[in-house]
C-alpha cells in the first residue's frame, strides 16, 4: 500500500504463515479506561488472534518483553523507556511499528508533563527506528507525513468497532497481563539494571539535545525531595477517593444515578466525549458555544441535555447552569451504550425521532437539530 494514497485497511501483513508470528503491543498502560489501549491495542491484538498470530500486551519497558517477539507495536507511549525498548528491537531484528492516534504536534501537547522534552520530539527520536507509523485518521497521517522522513511510511486504519463481547475479551487479558507483569524483587532488581543500562546506551546514541537531556533530568528530580513529596501526595489523593466512594460521595457513585430533571417522555439530545485538555480547544466546554440553540430548543420543546463524560466537576461548573434539563453519567465502555440504548427505548430518541418532533416552523431549536442530524456539531447527536 502507498503511504500517500487514500486510507485502506487492507494493508498486507506478513509473507509467512500467521501461527508462527508473534506481535507485541507495548502501551503506555494496562488501563482498560484509557481508549488508546482498547481500540489501538486491544481490538487488533484480538483480531490478529482470530487470524491466527500470537500477540501479547504490556505496559513494563524491559528488554524481556522482546522474547519471541517478531514485531513489536509501540502504541501511544513517549516514554524514554520506549525509546530503549524500540533500539533493542532493533538491534535484535525485530520490526518496530509506531501506532498514534492524537496529534501530538500541537504546540502545547503535554506541556502538563514534568519533562521539558515534548512527546513530539520523543515520537520523532523513536520513528527514525520504526519501519512505519500508523495512525487513525488521514488528516493525521497528513500531519505526521509533514513531520517525519519520507523513508517513513505511514498508513491510516481507522478504529474499529466495540462489542459487549469484545469489552469482556479485553478486560480479561488486560487483568492477565498485569498479573503477569508482576515480578519477584530479584526480577525487578534485574529489570531495573537492564533498564539503567538501556538508558545508559540511549544518552549514548541518542541523536536529539532534547532527549539526553530529558534522561539527565529525570536522573536529577528522582533526588529531588519534591519528587517524592509529590508522590506522597498522589498516595493521600487516592486514599481521599477511595474514603469518598466508601461514604457514598465518588464520581461513579454520582454519576451512575443521573437526576432525571423532566419526565421520561422528553427527547434526549446526547453529547459524549473527553471533557478536554490543556493542549487544544476541544471538550465539553464547546457545548457553550451552543448555548443559544440549546436552550432554545428547551423553550419550544421537551428536551433533556444527556452529558457522558469524565468531569462532573466541570460539568456541574459549567453546563448544569444552562437553561436547558441536563444529566451526567461518567463515561465508561458501559454507560455510554447504556445511555444510549435507554435514548432508544426509552421516550428519547438517537437523531430522527428526535429531529421528527422539532420540525416545526424555522426556530433556532429546528436548524440546530438540522445540523445535529448531519454530524456538525462533532459528539452532540439528537
Amino acid at each position: 500500500m502507498d503511504q500517500h494514497a487514500a486510507p485502506s485497511t487492507s494493508v498486507p501483513l506478513f509473507a509467512i504463515p500467521t501461527s508462527l508470528y508473534t506481535v507485541g503491543w507495548k502501551v503506555a498502560s494496562l488501563s482498560f479506561s484509557m481508549a488508546s489501549v482498547r481500540y489501538r491495542a486491544m481490538l487488533p491484538l484480538l483480531g490478529l488472534e482470530q487470524r491466527g498470530f500470537k500477540c501479547r500486551v504490556f505496559s513494563a519497558a524491559s528488554s524481556e518483553q522482546l522474547d519471541g517477539l517478531d514485531l513489536l507495536v509501540i502504541v501511544k507511549s513517549f516514554s524514554v523507556d520506549d525509546f530503549a525498548l524500540a533500539q533493542q528491537a532493533v538491534d535484535r531484528g525485530v520490526p518496530v511499528v509506531l501506532d498514534l492516534c492524537d496529534n501530538i504536534f500541537i504546540a502545547t501537547y503535554g506541556t502538563s508533563l514534568e519533562s521539558k522534552t515534548s512527546p513530539a520530539q520523543m515520537f520523532l527520536a523513536m520513528a527514525r527506528l520504526a519501519k512505519c507509523v500508523v495512525v487513525t485518521t488521514e488528516p493525521l497521517a497528513q500531519v505526521l507525513r509533514s513531520q517525519l522522513d519520507s523513508h517513513v511510511p505511514v498508513y491510516v486504519i481507522p478504529d474499529g468497532l466495540e462489542s459487549r463481547e469484545l469489552l469482556e475479551q479485553m478486560r480479561d487479558r488486560l487483568s492477565q497481563a498485569l498479573s503477569s507483569q508482576r515480578k519477584s524483587l530479584a526480577q525487578k532488581i534485574r529489570q531495573r539494571v537492564t533498564r539503567f543500562v538501556g538508558r545508559a546506551r540511549t544518552l549514548r546514541t541518542a541523536a536529539i539535545v532534547p532527549l539526553k537531556k530529558r534522561i539527565a533530568d529525570r536522573a536529577v528530580r528522582e533526588l529531588h525531595w519534591k519528587r517524592w513529596a509529590k508522590r506522597t501526595d498522589r498516595v493521600f489523593d487516592k486514599l481521599r477517593r477511595h474514603v469518598r466512594a466508601w461514604a457514598g460521595g465518588s464520581r461513579q457513585s454520582v454519576a451512575m444515578a443521573p437526576v432525571r430533571t423532566i419526565g421520561l417522555d422528553a427527547k434526549r439530545i446526547l453529547w459524549f466525549g473527553n471533557h478536554g485538555a490543556t493542549y487544544a480547544r476541544f471538550g465539553m466546554l464547546d457545548l457553550l458555544e451552543i448555548r443559544e440553540p440549546l436552550e432554545a430548543i428547551a423553550r419550544e420543546f421537551k428536551v433533556e441535555l444527556v452529558v457522558v463524560s469524565n468531569h462532573p466537576e466541570k460539568y456541574a461548573r459549567y453546563i448544569e447552569p444552562l437553561d436547558i434539563p441536563s444529566s451526567y453519567v461518567e463515561w465508561s465502555p458501559e454507560s455510554i451504550k447504556k445511555t444510549t440504548l435507554a435514548g432508544i427505548g426509552g421516550g428519547g430518541a438517537q437523531h430522527s425521532g428526535c429531529i421528527q418532533s422539532m420540525q416545526v416552523g424555522q426556530s433556532d431549536g429546528q436548524r440546530f437539530a438540522g445540523r445535529c442530524a448531519r454530524g456538525g456539531h462533532g459528539h452532540t447527536g439528537a
